[in-house]
């Protein structure tokens, strides 16, 4: 009876320990998770700012930047002084 229990006492500890393990795998791969999705989402607004840049400025300057994920990239993660950087370099650099 006692050897019963015993085995009764260590599969409910296995499984709380699985549980608690499930847990805390699930916990660490979501945060990570948040920010690739900040990230692919600031990426996806750089690229639409480029684009409706180029459209305005490069139609009235005739001065237009290539659009690469490098640059989404920078305009997504810096804002428009990220704009201003890259077409800043462009105009001095060629």
């Amino acid at each position: 009876m006692m050897e019963l229990m015993q085995e009764d006492l260590n599969i409910l500890l296995s499984i709380l320990f699985a549980c608690l393990l499930l847990y805390l795998i699930i916990k660490l791969m979501i945060k990570p998770l948040i920010y690739l999705s900040r990230l692919f989402y600031k990426i996806m607004v750089g690229f639409f700012v480029l684009l409706l840049v180029n459209y305005t400025l490069g139609s009235m300057f005739l001065f237009q930047l290539g659009i690469n994920p490098i640059t989404a990239i920078v305009a997504g993660t810096l804002g428009m002084p990220g704009v201003a950087l890259i077409y800043g370099a462009k105009f001095f650099f060629g």
